[in-house]
């Protein structure tokens, strides 16, 4: 027993060093146990709050149950990269494309880029009611997003990432020409539009286009057929 004790005396430093490790180790294995499980609740909230709201009539309901998921996307931002794109094709698939622009928008904004904080801009004087702001921000982002692509590699990488912007710009123009009831100049983007995105004979966006066109990939809704309905209806 005294050897023991004296074995136990000449170790007491280094046996209290692996008690602290041991604990350490234990304390990181259960704050990641309780982070995971936590993180895994929260995603099914965020599926059940989604699935609540995808399968809501159009209405006072359907607004509600989409303010409250935006409430906890808002709260768990870590979520938004995996919810905001299925919002907004949910979205364009009940014909409320307007509706889209904020979470689109909100995507655009993570990445911490001139041209998708010029974007948010335009988004802000909207919220603020603005519109005539609006559509000269978006206008300028249209002409200074085509000078930059235009001095941009062929087979840059950064293509199809601001050919996607653009799209999306031009695609908020035309909605802003119509609230300020220009219908003239809204067919014009609506032209302009589907000759960029559907001409057979136009090649000057590709990956771009495709992209942008995905997030309208939507069954049962034809972008094109779309553009179509915006052009008569502006005529």
């Amino acid at each position: 027993m005294a050897d023991l004790i004296l074995w136990l005396q000449e170790r007491k430093k280094g046996l209290k060093i692996t008690f602290l490790a041991v604990l350490y180790i234990c304390c990181a294995l259960g704050l990641a146990s309780y982070t995971f499980a936590k993180r895994k609740n929260v995603n099914m909230n965020a599926h059940q709050l989604f699935a609540t709201w995808a399968s809501c009539d159009q209405g006072k309901k359907e607004q509600a149950s989409l303010k409250n998921l935006n409430s906890f996307l808002e709260k768990y931002t870590f979520l938004q990269k995996s919810y905001d794109n299925k919002i907004v094709q949910a979205l364009i698939a009940r014909g409320q494309q307007q509706g889209s622009l904020p979470f689109v928008d909100r995507a655009l904004n993570h990445l911490k880029d001139p041209f998708c904080k010029t974007f948010s801009a335009a988004t802000l004087q909207i919220s603020s009611g603005n519109i005539k702001q609006a559509l000269e921000i978006s206008r300028r982002l249209k002409q200074e997003l085509l000078a930059h692509l235009s001095v941009l590699e062929v087979d840059s990488k950064l293509n199809p990432f601001y050919e996607h912007i653009h799209f999306f710009n031009l695609y908020r123009i035309g909605f802003l020409f119509e609230k300020l009831s220009k219908e003239k100049q809204a067919q014009e983007v609506w032209k302009e539009l589907k000759t960029t995105l559907f001409h057979p004979e136009s090649k000057k966006f590709g990956q771009g286009a495709k992209s942008f066109l995905k997030v309208f990939s939507t069954k049962g809704f034809s972008f094109e057929d779309y553009l179509e309905k915006k052009q008569s209806e502006a005529a």
